[in-house]
């Protein structure tokens, strides 16, 4: 698939979950894809070959994070006659590529010290930027709820804002 094509292929579904996200319907990943492959055969059959390594890969991507964290139980490790039966590691972690999005597998105990370091400052980014996003979604799940005076919890974000909107218009 040349990049001509996966751009063409990306902007068609970019507009399919635009206007399922300005319609405020709920879409799944996977209702996305078989919307996609049914609207568009022609690119689907063009990028046949890209999707499926690319659909393999995270396939394996996720075999892989699945066998980490399957494994990840008491190890002992013995330093020089002294067993940390109470340390739990992982038996193994994946390494970032430079100027690749490819994960590099290896057992804990193959790594070196500064691969160690590598990964610790790869989970600690990832934390970060999810505390961040969480830290802003609060803020506004905060916001929304002290204007509102429904307590409804469940009701959509959408429906709190009409209310608002309303009661600010009778004012």
């Amino acid at each position: 698939m040349t990049k001509k094509e996966r751009a063409k292929l990306r902007r068609e579904m970019s507009k399919l979950i635009a206007a399922y996200l300005q319609d405020g319907e709920r879409v799944t990943t996977a209702q996305i894809c078989e919307i996609t492959i049914d609207r568009f055969p022609d690119l689907i059959a063009e990028a046949r070959e890209q999707l499926l390594k690319t659909a393999l890969t995270n396939m394996a991507r996720t075999l892989l994070k699945e066998a980490s964290k399957a494994e990840r139980d008491e190890m002992e490790v013995n330093l020089f006659g002294n067993i940390m039966s109470s340390v739990t590691i992982p038996r193994c972690i994946a390494l970032p590529q430079p100027d690749s999005r490819e994960m590099v597998w290896t057992s804990v105990l193959k790594a070196s010290l500064a691969e160690i370091d590598i990964y610790i400052k790869y989970l600690n980014s990832g934390a970060i930027a999810d505390m961040a996003k969480a830290s802003k979604l609060k803020t506004f799940r905060d916001l929304v709820a002290d204007m509102s005076l429904d307590d409804d919890l469940d009701m959509p974000i959408e429906a709190l804002l009409q209310g608002l909107r309303e009661q600010e218009s009778r004012a």
